[in-house]
């Protein structure tokens, strides 16, 4: 009997392939989105129900909200990734955080300025003489900044006034200038029949990239399997909600039953533009294309130092993907 255990297993030491795999335990991370759940994190929420388990990964998302910073809250552990507005992360970034972006959800911003239609106010010089609210979290303050110093806006002929999302006060005319995002308080307004005019930074100069993933810089060079494993995640994520935004928006009120359907529906629809990625990639932006919202940024003073994109920006994993070749 020994003699035949020994050729039992010295066949299968040669054979190699005919021994049993151990296969690895999937990997495990956490997702802090920037903000409450809306239509906006429909492809993270169905990335991490539908597709992380075929990417070996446990995924587990965590909404947002007042007093949730994602870039703390990821740059201090307690989560390993994070959903924040591309200036936000690099304002951080030249504060001395350490972290890198690893997808970028929105090629173009979708911050911007509601009016209602009858105030006239077309274009920030229009700010002039009126009251604008600004709200004391998310990029649209660091919007704000660059959009009246890029179009010479008086800053003493503005008033402002700290604001919440709740489109109430604006609705009420307590302020003439809502902060938003072009996909998401207008469709309240239109589910309202309320005529509104946008004003979107992009029309008037102001070039900024929109919502990214980050990381910590230590989890991309320590856990690249990782990494590689979320980014998958989120494309296959999104390339679902894109084309099917039905069961995705079912999918969010499963992880947030608080929601409006029909309205997070719309939101997912009208968004559509601005998640489909530069080149119709997902998650992708070359380097290249960030140099001019790092020189607003600098001008405006919202960054102190001249960062090159290719010192924050790794999106080897996203450029993997649809290649098909690791880099």
């Amino acid at each position: 009997m020994k003699h035949a255990f020994l050729n039992t297993t010295l066949a299968l030491l040669l054979l190699g392939c005919d021994a049993p795999a151990t296969k690895q335990p999937p990997e495990v991370a956490s997702l802090r989105f920037a903000w409450i759940p809306s239509g906006s994190y429909a492809g993270e929420v169905s990335g991490a129900r539908r597709f992380a388990q075929e990417n070996d990964l446990t995924l587990t998302c965590y909404a947002g909200g007042m007093g949730l910073n994602s870039i703390t809250m990821v740059a201090t552990g307690q989560n390993t990734f994070g959903t924040a507005a591309a200036d936000e992360i690099i304002a951080a970034i030249d504060k001395g955080a350490d972290l890198v972006i690893i997808g970028v959800i929105n090629y173009y911003s979708p911050g911007c300025f509601l009016s209602l239609a009858d105030k006239g106010i077309a274009a920030p010089k229009d700010f002039e003489g009126r009251v604008v609210g600004l709200l004391p979290f998310g990029s649209t303050g660091l919007l704000y900044q660059a959009l009246i110093r890029n179009n010479q806006v008086d800053e003493s002929k503005v008033r402002t006034m700290v604001v919440s999302p709740d489109l109430k006060p604006f609705i009420n005319g307590a302020y003439d200038v809502q902060p938003a995002f072009v996909y998401d308080e207008t469709v309240t307004l239109d589910m309202q029949g309320i005529d509104y005019t946008v004003i979107e930074p992009q029309e008037h100069g102001v070039s900024f990239r929109g919502q990214c993933y980050f990381c910590k810089r230590s989890t991309l060079s320590e856990s690249p399997q990782l990494v590689r494993s979320f980014v998958n995640t989120m494309i296959d994520g999104w390339g679902y909600a894109l084309n099917n935004p039905d069961s995705t928006i079912a999918d969010l009120k499963n992880f947030a039953p608080e929601i409006d359907t029909i309205r997070e529906v719309r939101v997912l629809k009208k968004g559509q533009e601005y998640f489909k990625g530069m080149d119709d990639m997902l998650l992708w932006s070359a380097p290249s294309s960030w140099r001019e919202m790092l020189d607003e940024m600098k001008r405006a003073g919202l960054i102190k130092q001249s960062l090159d994109p290719n010192s924050f920006l790794d999106l080897h994993f996203v450029r993997e993907y649809y290649t098909g070749s690791e880099n």
